[in-house]
């Protein structure tokens, strides 16, 4: 699985420069005792990553991440993240959804609602569009990885609350 391998390189590139990164797998818990576990741990922020699909349509492609207003910094770090994916993979702004607050009604709101961290989802692209995955599924993953870890330390080292 994509994100798995993501999640795994983030994990050891992260470790490697300094971050302390736990993987938290959602398991066969529930949405309320993932949300629980998760609290618990007081992560300094957390992180979902899922690849963008349009039901087989080719041409579309783009990179966003989205926030609700769980917290005061969800916004910020999903903001930094989204600026430096957009860098790397060199997007043009029009091709991307942006960095986008998410509503109540909309797909992932429940995700993030009730984490007690800054928190964002993640999509770098488009899995089901073949050319991008193939541009920047496969060849730019360790890339992505280092953005994603690059990110992290920037949110770290200027937003983390005391």
């Amino acid at each position: 699985d994509y994100n798995t391998d993501l999640v795994k390189k983030i994990y050891n590139y992260g470790f490697n420069q300094g971050l302390n990164i736990d993987i938290i797998s959602r398991d066969n818990s529930t949405p309320g005792e993932y949300i629980q576990r998760l609290n618990a741990a007081f992560p300094d922020l957390y992180l979902e990553f899922h690849c963008d699909a349009y039901d087989g349509m080719p041409k579309v492609k783009g990179t966003s991440t989205f926030y609700t207003n769980n917290n005061k910094n969800s916004a910020i770090l999903s903001h930094i993240i989204y600026e430096d994916l957009i860098l790397l993979l060199e997007r043009k702004r029009k091709q991307c959804r942006g960095s986008k607050f998410l509503f109540m009604d909309e797909r992932g709101y429940k995700n993030l609602i009730n984490i007690r961290s800054p928190a964002c989802i993640v999509e770098s692209f488009f899995i089901d569009n073949q050319e991008e995955f193939a541009k920047i599924g496969v060849g730019k993953q360790d890339l992505i990885v280092k953005s994603i870890c690059k990110s992290i330390k920037t949110f770290i080292d200027n937003y983390k609350e005391a």
